[in-house]
This record gives C-alpha cells, sequence and structure tokens, in this order.
C-alpha cells in the first residue's frame, strides 16, 4: 500500500517541480533577452507631466502682449470712469439745475472716454506688434482720438458752467452764461484739432517715420525678449541643479545620485524616486539552457 502511495504521489512532485522550473525558465528568459527591464505601471510617487498648452494661433510679439495687457486695463479703467459719470447724470442733486448736472456728468463721461481712447490706442498698435503693418503709427495716430475726447470733456465743463446759470440759480447767469459759451467753444476748437491731428499723424512724412520706426522696433523687441527668457531659463536650470529633467523629475539631489550609480542604465532615471519599483529578474548567459535540461529531468524521472 505504502509503494503505491509513492507511485502516486512521485509523479505529482515531478510535475509540480516541473511546473515551477518552467515559469522561472519563461521569467528569466524574459528578462535577460533584449528587453530593457519592467516599466514601472501608473500610480506611482512621480506627477504626471504637465499638459502642453494650446498652440497659439496669434503672431503678436511677447513685448506686445504686454503692452495690449496694460492698455486693456487703461481701456477698462476708463470704461468704469465713463460708468460713473453716467450715474451722476441721472442721479438727483439738490440745489444743482439739470443741466448743469447733465453737464458735470458729461465731464466725466468724456474724461473717462479719454483714458479709454489712450489705452485703446496703444492695445491696438504698440499691443499688436508682428500683427500689424504699422504699430507705430496706429498708436501714434491714436493721438488724434485722445485729443479729440480731451476737447469733449472741455466743451462739457462749458455746459457745466452755462447751467448753473439756470432754475433757483438764474441770477448767476449774466456771469456762467458767457463764461460757459467761450469754454464750450474751446472745447469744440480741441475736438476740431484732434480730428485733423490723426489725419496728419496717419499720412505723409509721419506715416512713413512711424513705419521706418516699425520695421526697426518690432525685430528688435522679439530679440531682446527672445534673450532674456534664454538667461532666464539658464538661470532656473542652474538654480534646480539639473540641466535636462524638470524639477518634479527627480525629487532630489540624492536620488539623482543614486539613480546615475546604483541603478542599471537600462532602468528608468525617473524610476529612483520610488523604493517600491519591481526591479527585473536577470539570469547568467546560457542559464535557459541549463534550466531546460533541468525540467527535462524532472520530466523524465
Amino acid at each position: 500500500m505504502k509503494n503505491n502511495n509513492d507511485r502516486v504521489q512521485r509523479p505529482m512532485t515531478c510535475l509540480a517541480g516541473a511546473c515551477l522550473v518552467a515559469v522561472t525558465l519563461l521569467a528569466g528568459c524574459v528578462s535577460g533577452g533584449g528587453a530593457s527591464g519592467l516599466a514601472p505601471q501608473g500610480g506611482g510617487d512621480n506627477p504626471p507631466p504637465p499638459p502642453q498648452p494650446p498652440a497659439s494661433v496669434s503672431d503678436n510679439t511677447p513685448a506686445s502682449k504686454v503692452i495690449e495687457s496694460a492698455g486693456n486695463t487703461v481701456a477698462a479703467a476708463g470704461n468704469a470712469v465713463s460708468d460713473i459719470g453716467k450715474q451722476i447724470q441721472q442721479a438727483p442733486i439738490p440745489l444743482l439745475p439739470a443741466d448743469a448736472r447733465y453737464g458735470a456728468g458729461g465731464v466725466v463721461v468724456n474724461a473717462g472716454e479719454t483714458v479709454g481712447a489712450l489705452g485703446a490706442g496703444v492695445g491696438d498698435g504698440l499691443g499688436q506688434m508682428g500683427s500689424v503693418h504699422d504699430p507705430v503709427g496706429v498708436t501714434v495716430a491714436s493721438t488724434g482720438n485722445v485729443v479729440q475726447k480731451a476737447g469733449d470733456t472741455v466743451t462739457s465743463a462749458g455746459e457745466l458752467v452755462s447751467g448753473l446759470g439756470t432754475e433757483k440759480l438764474s441770477p448767476l447767469a449774466p456771469l456762467t452764461t458767457p463764461v460757459g459759451g467761450a469754454v464750450q467753444k474751446l472745447g469744440m476748437a480741441v475736438s476740431h484739432g484732434g480730428d485733423k491731428l490723426g489725419d496728419a499723424l496717419s499720412t505723409g512724412p509721419v506715416a512713413q517715420l512711424t513705419g521706418t520706426t516699425s520695421k526697426v522696433i518690432v525685430p528688435l523687441t522679439t530679440k531682446l525678449t527672445d534673450t532674456t527668457q534664454a538667461v532666464g531659463a539658464a538661470t532656473t536650470w542652474a538654480r534646480r541643479g539639473t540641466a535636462c529633467c524638470p524639477r518634479w523629475a527627480i525629487p532630489s539631489r540624492a536620488e539623482a545620485d543614486c539613480s546615475r550609480t546604483a541603478m542599471p542604465r537600462e532602468y528608468p532615471v525617473w524610476a529612483a524616486s520610488s523604493r517600491k519599483r519591481a526591479r527585473p529578474l536577470r539570469l547568467p548567459a546560457g542559464s535557459c539552457m541549463a534550466i531546460l535540461t533541468a525540467a527535462t529531468r524532472l520530466v523524465a524521472c
């Protein structure tokens, strides 16, 4: 009875041993071949690489983007001032005639529009370097619009002065009416001069001068910006202590040194940041044939 049990257990033992050797053989052959090792799976300690920003379709230079942002800020401030002036025109103010209130609100509205015209001229001209033909000319020509809005502000001031001599304050009319009229005429003259100034700055010799200036300043600002960015990038890499990997790729200098010395060449450098990574099983040359021979003998037994 005992011999029968031995006969049954012996093939089972041999079969189990052969299976174990076969699994070892497969693992050794896979790791000992031309593979570069086991690639670590996701979910490790390293953060994923940052997403790439979408490609920009604008040809604006980096300097122009800064100028455009500044121009938009100034224009937004002018719009806010104009909104305050509109509220003044609609708000009832005691003892202030309606004409005077409308003139006071007009002063604030036109002052805001003057600031907005200045910001728009900067943003539409110098803020579009690389996209428009003559950015300097656009900004210079916008000066006429700024002067025109300033003239409108002066005209509104004349309306304010004239309005002070109406309704309950009519006794002041002999004084306020002529003064207010003179201020209005001055404002209208300034506005008309702004129109003429805009035309003069956008044509003729001035336009030729601004066009030449634009051809010089646009590539110059682009080159200066690129140089500044290159110097800044070199300084940043020098501070981080590495010239080839982002800061998040190697958490510390000690682990970076470990990855260059203790880890095998084919093992990823960034895998050094995790001590729980699976290392590849490597067998000496010719071990596959030796294991195969041993497995054959076990099966034969």
